[in-house]
């Protein structure tokens, strides 16, 4: 709120971008550690801001739906992904990841590019000729103590293992079911295109019967996905 949505959120994709396309020239694991720090940060950086300028700009009945269309734009990023990726790491051969981060590295400063001209920012949301106003540690300590506020903490840190636990879900089914590549490409794929259509669908349907009661099945959906390949691992249940 102090330098507006849209100063924090292309200095954060800056920091990605070149992050990224670092991660093609390492040759050390504590420099690599070091640089996913920095490309964390600016995820974070991107997402936080972005969530409050999209909800800025958002019709006061559509709030949900907005969100969600907002984050489409991770399971675009998949699906991209999914297609691009195994196509560099074909062609490219043993080196071929380096490549990847490479050239995702510099889409990211591309759609930065687009960021500078398409983003804009709304007078509620960031007034530059607004007075800025510390936050007192009375203000501080209603948000830290209000139920709601942690409630939704707690769940955004159960869906960060989820996000962790889609990641190594992939090694999972190449390295410890044996699957081929094509097969871990597809699931991957058709995970990203529902995320992309259901986000949508979710958001709107949380305008329309409230956010509790829309984000209790979104979980529980979430936490048989996690369980279902413990126990199943035929290839219809893993899609």
């Amino acid at each position: 709120t102090r330098y507006g949505a849209k100063i924090v959120i292309v200095g954060s994709m800056i920091l990605v971008g070149l992050a990224m396309v670092s991660l093609g020239f390492v040759s050390s694991y504590w420099v690599a550690f070091g640089i996913m720090l920095l490309a964390g940060m600016g995820t974070a950086g991107v997402f936080t801001p972005a969530a409050g300028l999209g909800r800025a700009w958002a019709p006061p009945n559509l709030g949900g739906f907005t969100m969600g269309l907002l984050s489409t734009g991770v399971s675009g990023g998949m699906v991209i992904a999914a297609f691009f990726i195994p196509v560099v790491l074909t062609r490219q051969g043993a080196e071929g990841w380096r490549y990847a981060w490479v050239y995702l590295g510099v889409a990211a400063l591309v759609v930065t590019g687009l960021g500078v001209v398409a983003l804009k920012e709304r007078r509620s949301s960031a007034n530059p000729g607004a007075p800025a106003v510390a936050a007192s540690s009375l203000s501080w300590g209603h948000v830290f103590r209000n139920p709601t506020i942690v409630g939704l903490t707690l769940t955004y840190f159960l869906f960060g293992f989820y996000q962790i636990y889609a990641t190594f879900f992939v090694a999972y089914l190449r390295r410890g079911l044996g699957l081929p590549t094509e097969v871990v490409g597809n699931i991957w794929f058709w995970w990203a295109v529902l995320a992309f259509l259901l986000m949508m669908l979710w958001g709107l349907l949380s305008d329309r019967f409230g956010r509790r009661q829309v984000m209790a099945p979104c979980m529980l959906f979430l936490v048989a996905s996690v369980l279902m390949p413990i126990f199943w691992h035929d290839v219809p249940l893993l899609y």
